[in-house]
């Protein structure tokens, strides 16, 4: 009898930690939610402002562009960007610097470090494996335009590994 009263009470303690956990992660993920949601509002109304400074010369607008930098949290500085030429920076002012020159695009293929395989399934591994040996021998173009569709044709991420494993190829 003393040992299922002892099971029974373990039992019950590890409820009581468990629940107190998932109440404990379930606080964090609403404090992170609520974080962000204001962070990137405080964003937006940040760039809605910048965005018509966008229709002035550099000269007239960089010192107030400096303030919204140094008084926007988390922003290191804005660049005023128009027809893919920086024209005006809050950290350095007038400029004639294509973006592309400042930020290069970047190759995800190239730069992915994620460990896909401690991720997904095996069939989902292999139909990933699918779509990565298609997009590296086509235009990237052309591989969002064939995601897209084949998206499209899909109900989920289950019929959608479905079908990339059973034709073998992306295309």
């Amino acid at each position: 009898m003393g040992i299922i009263v002892a099971l029974l009470a373990g039992c019950i303690q590890f409820m009581v930690i468990y629940h107190n956990r998932a109440e404990r992660f379930d606080a964090i993920i609403n404090n992170v939610d609520t974080y962000l949601k204001s962070y990137f509002h405080d964003l937006r109304e940040t760039i809605d402002g910048l965005q018509p400074l966008v229709d002035q010369p550099c000269e007239n607008i960089d010192s107030g562009l400096t303030s919204h930098a140094a008084f926007s949290p988390n922003v290191r500085a804005f660049l005023l960007v128009k027809n893919g030429v920086v024209f005006c920076s809050s950290a350095t002012g007038a400029m004639n610097t294509p973006l592309t020159q400042l930020i290069p695009a970047i190759d995800i293929l190239r730069s992915g470090t994620r460990r896909d395989d401690l991720l997904l399934s095996s069939a989902e591994a292999e139909a990933v494996d699918i779509v990565h040996k298609a997009t590296n021998t086509q235009k990237p173009e052309d591989t969002v335009e064939r995601i897209l569709d084949l998206f499209a044709k899909t109900k989920n991420n289950a019929e959608f590994v479905e079908i990339t494993r059973k034709k073998g190829s992306f295309y």
